[in-house]
C-alpha cells in the first residue's frame, strides 16, 4: 500500500446536496482509495456559489443548510472504515490549495473546482457488487458503541432491541412515516422479547408529542449521527421507510434492516 498517498475527494456543493447522499460518496471515494491502495482520504467540502450551498436546495434556510453541514455531512467522515479527515472551505479558492497537484490523487476523477463533477450515485457501488466485490463499509467508532451498549443495557432490560426511525419532514410530506401505524405495531409486538426503540424525525425530536409516551425513544440517535450508526449496529433489526438514515444501513455490513415505502407515487 502507498503509506503516504492521500486521496483527495471533492464533495463540491454546487453540485451536491447537504444529505445523506454523502454517505454514498464517502463509499465511492473508499472504493477508489482501495483500488489506488492508498492510505487515506482527504475530504474537501466546497462551498457552493448559492451562499455557500446547491441553488435548488432553497427548501432549507440557511441556518438549517449549516446544521445539516455540520450534523450530517461531516460526521459521516468518522464513520469511514480507513483514516479519513475533512477540510470544510469557506470559499472556492480555498478548495483549489487543498491538492497534491497530481490529478491522480482527485476524486472524482477529472474534478477541477472550476469544472466541478458530482459522484454521490449508487452506480460504482452496484457495479461493485455485481463484480463479485464487496462494497466498503461504514462502521460505528468504539467509543460510540460503548455509549450506546450502556444506553440499551439499562433501557431495553435485556430484550432484543429493535429500532424504529421515522421520517417526519415538513419537506416532501409525502414520502414520511405513516406514524400511527408504526406506534400501532410498536404496541403489539412482543414487548417480553422485543424493546422497540422509536428514533424521531430530527425535526421532530423535541415535539412533545403525546401518542409517544408509551414508547421507548432514544432522542440521542437522532441528533449524534455517531450515536444513531452504533443503535443501528446493536440493534437486532432497524425498520424504517426509504430515507435519508436507511443509507447508514444500506452501507453498514453489521447491520440488519427492513426499509419499506420505496416508491411514493406523489413524490417519484
Amino acid at each position: 500500500m502507498s503509506q503516504d498517498k492521500v486521496l483527495y475527494a471533492y464533495y463540491d456543493l454546487n453540485l451536491s446536496p447537504i444529505s445523506f447522499d454523502f454517505v454514498v460518496f464517502a463509499i465511492n471515494a473508499e472504493v477508489i482509495r482501495r483500488r489506488l491502495q492508498y492510505s487515506a482520504i482527504h475530504f474537501v467540502i466546497v462551498p457552493g456559489t448559492a451562499g455557500g450551498f446547491r441553488a435548488d436546495d432553497s427548501e432549507y434556510d440557511l441556518d438549517n443548510k449549516l446544521w445539516r453541514l455540520s450534523n450530517i455531512v461531516t460526521p459521516i467522515c468518522r464513520l469511514m472504515p480507513c483514516p479519513a479527515s475533512v477540510s470544510t472551505c469557506q470559499t472556492r479558492e480555498e478548495a483549489k490549495r487543498i491538492t497534491s497537484g497530481n490529478p491522480r490523487d482527485v476524486f472524482p476523477e477529472g474534478y477541477t473546482v472550476d469544472e466541478p463533477i458530482a459522484r454521490f450515485g449508487w452506480s460504482q457501488i452496484i457495479s461493485q457488487r455485481v463484480s463479485g466485490t464487496p462494497a466498503p463499509s461504514l462502521c460505528a467508532g468504539s467509543q460510540a458503541l460503548s455509549y450506546m451498549h450502556e444506553w440499551i443495557d439499562a433501557h431495553a432490560s435485556g430484550r432484543k432491541p429493535i429500532s424504529i426511525s421515522l421520517r417526519e419532514s415538513s419537506h416532501l410530506s409525502p414520502r414520511n412515516s405513516n406514524v400511527d401505524a408504526w406506534l400501532r405495531f410498536a404496541q403489539l409486538i412482543d414487548n417480553d422479547e422485543f424493546a422497540p426503540i422509536i428514533v424521531r424525525d430530527t425535526e421532530k425530536v423535541f415535539d412533545n408529542d403525546r401518542r409517544f409516551d408509551f414508547a421507548l425513544s432514544c432522542p440521542i440517535a437522532a441528533v449524534n449521527l455517531e450515536l444513531r450508526m452504533a443503535l443501528y449496529e446493536l440493534s437486532w433489526i432497524n425498520l424504517m421507510i426509504l430515507n435519508g438514515p436507511a443509507e447508514l444501513c444500506r452501507l453498514n455490513e453489521k447491520t440488519r434492516y427492513l426499509i419499506f415505502k420505496m416508491v411514493v407515487p406523489e413524490v417519484d
